[in-house]
């Protein structure tokens, strides 16, 4: 009973609320994390070991693996048709990022990041005191 509850607790609850559409002609890979707030079009092709959380995805488009989205998830990640998002790349979610149609992110691990951590460097404070007010 014990370990029916863990496995429910942490590993179905978590994927309970996410969107996914158009799944019936999309390949999502091996060990990919599908989480909360996505939404996937028409023949989307996901690498494995992707983690995706508040994108949509247009369709045709692709995401390499090792595609990550970090950050706060108050925004959300919107890319358009006909797009790929290159291999090891980093999507911050901490606001909106649009990425338009036929729009090609080829290098690996390149990041788009909606946050900066300027401010904290000016004003001396700890990566682990950022959230605090």
């Amino acid at each position: 009973m014990l370990i029916k509850k863990i496995i429910v607790r942490y590993f179905i609850k978590p994927y309970m609320n996410k969107t996914i559409m158009h799944l019936k002609h999309s390949k999502i890979g091996k060990n990919s994390i599908i989480g909360n707030g996505v939404v996937i079009g028409k023949n989307v092709a996901i690498g494995r070991n992707a983690i995706l959380r508040k994108i949509t995805i247009g369709n045709h488009s692709v995401i390499e693996s090792f595609v990550k989205c970090v950050g706060t998830e108050k925004g959300c990640i919107f890319i358009g048709s006909n797009s790929y998002i290159g291999i090891s790349n980093i999507l911050d979610n901490s606001a909106n990022i649009t990425i338009g149609n036929f729009v090609h992110i080829a290098g690996p691990t390149t990041a788009l990041w909606t946050h900066s951590s300027a401010k904290m460097c000016m004003n001396s404070i700890p990566l682990n005191k950022a959230n605090e007010k």
